[in-house]
């Protein structure tokens, strides 16, 4: 029998902004108020999305500055207008 390959799936990966952050805790607030885990586990998820959010504008900064950094180098040259 031939194994079947899963990607893995993270729901933080899935949270673009505001909405879909509130999306995401509104059922835990209705839903998981008794249930502990059930807390943690939304609260874990939403803090990962995030520090991935917080990571991707850092490196969009990170590597603009060092594409800049590189231009008044002369080993980067900007592409024509």
């Amino acid at each position: 029998m031939e194994k079947t390959a899963y990607a893995c799936y993270d729901t933080a990966d899935y949270l673009q902004g505001e909405e879909d952050i509130a999306a995401c805790i509104e059922p835990m607030m209705e839903e998981g108020v008794n249930e502990p885990a059930y807390v943690a586990q939304t609260l874990e998820i939403v803090a990962r999305a995030l520090y991935m959010a917080a990571l991707a504008a850092k490196s969009r900064g990170a590597a603009s500055a060092w594409k800049g950094r590189c231009r008044e180098m002369g080993i980067l040259h900007s592409p024509p207008s």
